[in-house]
């Protein structure tokens, strides 16, 4: 659950002549990144929700001299030298930066336990507190919770853009004018951002929907844990893609996650009447999606500020959930919601949307204090995390077998980030 980059507070002259061409770059075989400067906010770090959210993603970093993020994971791989004046203010406001990441990460694995109830039929909190599921796990109602929880996320951004990042509506209006002024280089490649922003929004739209239905089938801190491969997959897209050789620790730590994601679909992953199939599918293919969100967002994170392109990004989603609640599904599908239980079910979108943008907050403002790689490596944890909560909580319990498939994908996950953040040292 990662956010993209942000430029620094003093752009380069590239950054201010033009946008950059993706061909070109791949081309080249390399990413640029910005130094980390301000707050990187997205989240969503959000399976997040997970999010960092809004996680999470993020979610899922880069080390301490780039910026990635829980809820957009966005990883870049320019390495940018900081000075030593840098390390040492970074070093000294570690502790701070450390407990924000812990509550983001937290944050994020409540939201994760607090869907489970949504759509559970009973749940008992704390095995004491009996509380009755708001929805059916069905496509629409995942649809409808996704909409409600954009449409308090997304008015509370555009009050929050400004104050984090001033030029936000220049950087938007540049972007959107770029499709109605004559056509030039500078603008081809502002749309060609533009295009890629919402392209990446879509994706993370998919992955919400798919992890909302995987939760709602199968054990929490499991379909967290199989959306987990996401790690593994942007790393073989990067590979494949952008042509980044794979060093022999990071096809371990791919080795780890895929290990851990068959111990874990080894065992029983159903619940009561959930779908054990559909649930593990819907897991896996939604750590996909977020897998090609990442690599779109590394494209994107050059040349675009992430509060501007976390707008673009939740306004794609908010779009997508009204068109997908008005498409007819089959009645299995469809919106199925009890009039009864409206109140509480805004209440309790509300509730999700504004976890969502506290965990986004706290993890960008840890994650320019103690470093996005090293914030990674922490929001790694957040299968069993997840894991311990939900057991707690609501008293899911996993075989003993998927709770070592869950060390291994936690493994993999934080040895990824470890992998980078060490590259960057060496090249710095």
């Amino acid at each position: 659950w990662e956010t993209p980059p942000h430029p620094t507070e003093e752009p380069t002259q590239q950054q201010e002549t033009g946008f950059w061409d993706v061909a070109t770059e791949l081309e080249t075989d390399r990413i640029r990144e910005y130094p980390e400067t301000e707050i990187d906010l997205s989240e969503e770090s959000e399976a997040f929700g997970s999010s960092r959210d809004h996680l999470v993603a993020t979610n899922s970093s880069r080390d301490s001299d780039t910026t990635f993020s829980m809820n957009g994971v966005s990883p870049t791989e320019q390495v940018t030298a900081s000075t030593p004046p840098q390390r040492r203010r970074n070093s000294s406001i570690a502790p701070m930066g450390l407990l924000l990441i812990l509550v983001s990460t937290v944050v994020i694995s409540l939201y994760n336990v607090a869907i489970k109830v949504l759509f559970n039929p009973n749940s008992l909190i704390f095995g004491v507190f009996e509380v009755e599921g708001l929805l059916a796990p069905t496509l629409g109602n995942s649809l409808l919770i996704l909409m409600l929880r954009m449409l308090v996320v997304v008015p509370l951004m555009l009050v929050l853009a400004p104050i984090l990042h001033p030029q936000v509506w220049q950087d938007l209006q540049s972007l959107v004018g770029s499709r109605r002024t004559k056509s030039t280089t500078a603008n081809a490649k502002a749309k060609q951002v533009l295009l890629l922003s919402i392209i990446s929004g879509c994706f993370l739209f998919l992955s919400q929907v798919l992890i909302y239905i995987a939760i709602s089938q199968i054990a929490t801190g499991v379909a967290i844990a199989l959306m987990f491969v996401y790690p593994a997959i942007s790393g073989l897209l990067a590979w494949s893609l952008l042509r980044e050789q794979p060093t022999s620790l990071r096809l371990s730590a791919i080795a780890s996650i895929f290990l851990g994601q068959m111990l874990i679909l080894a065992g029983d992953t159903s619940i009561g009447t959930g779908n054990a199939f559909l649930g593990s599918i819907t897991a896996v293919v939604s750590g996909i999606a977020f897998a090609f969100y990442v690599i779109l967002t590394n494209i994107c994170a050059t040349k675009l500020h992430p509060v501007p392109f976390t707008l673009i990004n939740f306004a794609t989603m908010l779009v997508l959930s009204f068109v997908g609640l008005i498409i007819p599904l089959p009645i299995t599908w469809s919106l199925q919601v009890n009039p009864n239980k409206l109140l509480e079910l805004i209440l309790a979108a509300f509730i999700l949307g504004v976890m969502t943008l506290f965990s986004h907050v706290f993890n960008n403002v840890g994650i320019r204090k103690l470093g996005a790689t090293r914030s990674a490596i922490l929001g790694a944890t957040v299968p069993v995390i997840t894991v311990i909560l939900a057991g707690l909580i609501i008293q899911e319990t996993l075989l003993p077998a998927q709770v070592l498939g869950v060390l291994f994908v936690t493994v993999g996950a934080a040895a990824v980030s470890y992998e980078k953040m060490r590259n960057r040292a060496k090249k710095a």
